[in-house]
């Protein structure tokens, strides 16, 4: 992590309709950024600066200057006896707006023996900001020192830092005694604390984390006893403790949510030069006997009586302890700065992890955001929920014997043990569902007849039905080949095996290949013809059933007797049936799902409820880790004692590095060589594919290797997961993700806690990743979470008094009440976009963390912008500050380009000045021109008058790319809506990594992009 001052800008992302309204929240939440002055300014009596050419400055209005320290609180070891050297931290001093003239700055303290008063120093037009040198005195105790900055009508601008000297003779904070512990129970609202040596330490719940789980609210802690004692672990290697091991009890207890906890802690023992990022939590319980460090959320450090306390929360019960890395706050290393970023949101977000990663080498930052950036999960996730719920028949099994009828029901009671009894409202009854457990906090899981959508629609960003759903696994097979099964037919990429793309099934019976894949309407002079492809074609496909026999799979069609059909869908939304509300029903399927097959038990030639869909996108295989030996059969296996003896089971937040069950087959795990349909002695297809009756459908079948799906495998080997765990069979065209590339690359993701498609965990998985690889992460459950915020106030985020020295390098920012109210979830808190406030929270926490990467102080000087400064010789697009351009590639794709330059770029002064450049993506069916209107929102926020060049955004060039489907080169569709910014396999499929790549060329060409440079940067 840096120690930089930069901050970055905000962006939106909605449908076009939804971007006005959200200028409207941005406008209401930043609008304390556009304070104009109410108060004539004064002078404070300095010397005048010289301006830089192009900028501006004018006198502060009084009422609007502010100061501050970062962080608001140090905390210092007392003086040894004799010593001459005491400690010392250094703490950052901040200034709002800027001033003019140079104008001093004072110090007071309360209590010079506990800290000495600091040394004076001045402000200026460029310098808004001073580091100031804290020192310990020989007394431990509080006190406060003052800064004073004159506002100019005679009153002063007042700064308070809160000074604890502390006492680190001896071990005995580090220590507790036995008998100091608690016991008591924990329910909603309660709270059970230690005494003593652990007065410090306490475990508890939110007021209604223990009402019973209802709606989209699915984490419910039920009252549980619970123990809080000593732990007797020591600190990974490497560490120092700051404080004692502390046990929570039942140790092996895992919950669906975090829970709240601190332990004690003696903040005075960090070394002098370490920051609140590099203060680590290290772990071990049952699960992971071995001491380790973990992320944990919304760590903070407290006072707790007399004590101080480390707060945070985990899903876990275990040891804990605060421990420091010994050479915190020294590791420096030359870092080089591309000045490039990207930003994207859902389906952006994915395109962002992908190209980001795969292209490391070209950025400085990414941010995810709320979309598939962990592919791993997100295909296991698709192939346990979003295609399950169906058991598995086996071999001899007979139509008699399957039942194809749901069971309904009111309770959970009515259903089997292992089934979950979900759409139930009053005066109709709900149905039986095979759900598979949730493997992770704040995971919802679902069947392939009961796809989540939860009304209100209310932060959802679009309607995203059945129909909506079947679309976007349409537009992923299309752009990175089908993940559920390998057709070797040319041109097939897309599709099961055995279904060739001149059937029926494929081209509704037309002569032509128009109706394989159309363009979701754009406008443009084919716009009728595609309105009439995109009406039509869906019910001729679905009119013309294929049905396949002798098709053997390993789960549902064992003996290969029962046909096997393609399948089409779209059930209309049953929005009483929320959280639910993409519920399959028998009417309105009239929409082609062709990269699935569904086995027709009854040979009806139709997809029936309990039908199942054929999931073949590898060979049946153990997920038991490279010793190939579950954990349950490792010696020493002991429930609740020792629940992994070979320390390899994989969690993303507590083992990320494990290799049992991590969603991928690793050398060593035991592997059936039977072919992707799973059952031995089968037909292979044909190496042209399926062609004729009698020909088989098989892949892979005694090869003597794991055989994938080439769908599946370009996904891994696209998936900045997998790029990073550095488990791709080739190298990413950005080179290895060694070490040293590794940590010049930073990461900000999020995702909400009701979003439909489960993006949190999805970037929960992405920065284990990165944690595995030794890269420190840290969780928030709230945008207030952040350092020097106050939390609970998600109106008063101030993203801009983030001090970014104290976040690491990767961060997971979580979003979404996690005890809603009725009113919460009406507002759609946690959704796939979010509430107003979430989603303006969302995309300025991202870029002001982008931001913080980037040095240059010219990037943060206002500009006088007038028709009279503009260069004669820029473009009217320039002066404009957004220039928009259709740009065709090489390979012929064209595709709309918006470009929004920030303030000062046409200025005739300032004509040298070169801007950093984020890539912002789009998400699912938008266009860059849904997202222009935030070029308004640059101007503001890059040249907020009461924001000084300390924490003002840097002036930065933002590129919005296109990611929506259009009619290729050769006439075809690339795909219909979304190309999820990737390199189609197929013929006429969008080849969007090649046309970003030369766009970037052509950016850097046309625009003054700021180029490479080196820093020195502390981890």
């Amino acid at each position: 992590m840096t120690s930089a001052r930069q901050r970055g800008f905000s962006s939106t992302r909605t449908r076009a309709a939804f971007v006005l309204a959200l200028l409207g929240a941005i406008g209401a939440v930043a609008a304390p950024s556009c304070t104009t002055e109410t108060t004539p300014g004064t002078s404070s009596g300095g010397a005048e600066p010289t301006l830089r050419p192009g900028d501006y400055c004018s006198a502060p209005s009084p009422d609007v200057v502010k100061l501050r320290f970062e962080p608001s609180r140090v905390f210092l070891a007392k003086c040894a006896d004799g010593s001459a050297a005491c400690a010392t931290r250094s703490v950052r001093l901040v200034a709002e707006p800027d001033f003019c003239t140079k104008t001093p700055i004072r110090f007071e303290t309360s209590s010079a023996d506990i800290t000495p008063t600091p040394k004076a120093d001045t402000l200026d037009l460029y310098k808004a900001g001073f580091d100031v040198a804290v020192v310990a005195g020989k007394t431990s105790g509080s006190a406060s020192v003052k800064a004073f900055l004159p506002r100019g009508d005679g009153t002063d601008a007042e700064a308070t830092l809160e000074v604890e000297v502390l006492d680190t003779a001896g071990t005995a904070d580090l220590t507790c005694a036995a008998g100091d512990g608690a016991t008591g129970s924990v329910e909603g609202g309660k709270t059970i604390t230690a005494k003593d040596s652990l007065a410090a330490a306490s475990l508890g719940l939110p007021e209604r984390a223990s009402e019973p789980n209802e709606g989209s609210f699915l984490w419910s802690v039920p009252k549980f006893d619970a123990t809080i004692g000593c732990g007797d672990a020591k600190p990974p290697s490497g560490y120092d403790p700051l404080g004692p091991a502390v046990t929570f009890g039942p140790a092996a207890s895992k919950f669906q949510r975090d829970v709240p906890m601190t332990i004690p802690i003696n903040p005075a023992r960090l070394p002098d030069k370490a920051r609140l990022r590099h203060l680590a939590v290290s772990y071990s319980g049952p699960a992971f006997k071995e001491p380790r460090v973990v992320p944990v959320a919304d760590a903070r450090i407290v006072k707790m009586g007399d004590g101080w306390a480390l707060s945070f929360k985990a899903p876990r019960l275990g040891t804990y302890q605060a421990v420091v890395e010994k050479d915190a706050g020294t590791s420096a290393f030359p870092r080089r700065l591309t000045h490039r970023a990207i930003l994207g949101v859902s389906m952006g977000g994915g395109g962002t992890a992908m190209f980001g990663m795969r292209h490391h080498h070209l950025f400085d930052a990414l941010a995810p955001l709320g979309g598939p950036v962990d592919w791993t999960w997100m295909l296991d996730a698709v192939k346990r929920h979003y295609v399950g719920g169906f058991r598995p028949i086996q071999k001899g099994t007979v139509l008699a014997d399957i039942n194809l009828e749901p069971t309904l029901c009111q309770t959970k009671a009515e259903c089997a043990a292992d089934e979950t009894c979900i759409g139930v409202i009053d005066g109709s009854p709900g149905k039986c569902a095979w759900m598979l457990p949730p493997r992770d906090p704040y995971e919802h899981t679902q069947v392939f007849n009961q796809w989540w959508f939860e009304y209100p629609r209310n932060g959802t960003g679009g309607s995203f039905s059945r129909e909506s759903y079947v679309q976007i696994f349409r537009d992923l097979a299309a752009m990175f080949g089908n993940p559920n099964g390998e057709n070797l037919t040319p041109g097939a990429e897309n599709l099961p095996a055995g279904v060739r793309p001149d059937d029926a099934s494929q081209t509704g019976g037309r002569p032509t290949d128009e109706c394989a894949m159309w363009v979701d309407p754009l406008d443009g002079p084919d716009k009728d013809k595609q309105e009439e492809l995109a009406q039509n074609c869906p019910k001729e496909r679905c009119a013309n059933t294929l049905t396949l026999t002798n098709y053997f799979d390993d789960e549902f069609n064992p003996d290969g007797t029962f046909p096997v059909i393609t399948v089409c869908d779209g059930s209309p939304q049953k929005q009483e049936r929320s959280p639910y509300a993409n519920w399959w029903t028998p009417d309105g399927n009239t929409y082609p799902l062709e990269l699935a097959l569904a086995v027709d038990y009854n040979g009806n030639g139709t997809r029936d409820e309990l039908e199942p869909i054929i999931r073949a996108g590898h060979e049946p295989w153990d997920d038991v880790g490279k010793d190939g030996i579950p954990s349950t059969m490792e010696p020493g296996y002991m429930l609740g004692v020792n629940e992994d003896p070979a320390g390899d089971d994989y969690d993303a937040q507590y083992n990320p590095g494990g290799t049992e069950r991590n969603m991928r087959f690793d050398d060593g795990e035991p592997f059936q060589d039977v072919g992707l349909d799973g059952v031995a002695g089968t037909k292979q297809q044909p190496p042209g594919g399926w062609q004729q009756a009698g020909d088989g459908y098989d892949v892979g079948e005694g090869d003597g290797k794991f055989t994938v799906a080439s769908g599946l495998d370009r996904f891994w080997e696209r998936d900045a997961h997998s790029i990073v765990h550095r488990i791709t069979r080739e190298a990413p065209p950005g080179g290895e993700l060694d070490d040293a590339a590794l940590r010049r690359i930073d990461v900000w993701t999020d995702g909400g806690t009701r979003d439909l498609f489960n993006f949190a965990v999805s970037a929960q998985h992405l920065t284990g990743t990165f944690g595995a690889r030794k890269r420190n992460v840290t969780y928030f459950s709230d945008f207030t979470q952040q350092p020097e915020l106050v939390p609970g106030n998600l109106n008063g985020y101030a993203p801009s008094r983030v001090p970014y020295e104290d976040l690491p390098g990767i961060v997971l920012q979580r979003y979404g009440k996690l005890d809603p109210t009725a009113d919460d979830i009406e507002s759609g808190s946690g959704q796939h976009v979010g509430t107003a406030n979430e989603l303006v929270a969302r995309l300025q926490g991202a870029l002001y963390f982008i931001s913080s990467r980037w040095t240059d102080p010219e990037l943060r000087t206002l500009v006088l912008e007038s028709n009279d400064d503009a260069d004669p010789e820029a473009e009217p697009c320039e002066v404009q500050g957004a220039c928009s351009f259709d740009f065709k590639s090489t390979l012929g794709r064209v595709g709309p380009v918006s470009v929004a330059l920030p303030p000062g770029y046409a200025h005739k002064d300032q004509k040298e000045r070169r801007y950093p450049v984020v890539y912002a993506l789009h998400g699912y069916g938008q266009e860059p021109k849904d997202l222009v209107a935030a070029a308004t929102l640059i101007k503001t926020f890059m040249n907020a008058p009461t924001d000084s060049v300390e924490s003002r955004l840097p002036k930065m060039i933002l590129v919005f790319v296109d990611g929506r489907c259009r009619v290729g080169p050769d006439g075809k569709a690339e795909c219909i809506r979304g190309t999820f910014f990737g390199e189609s396999p197929l013929q006429s499929g969008a080849k969007l990594e090649s046309w970003w790549l030369e766009l970037m060329n052509h950016v850097d060409a046309n625009y003054r992009t700021m180029g490479e440079s080196e820093s020195m940067w502390t981890e």
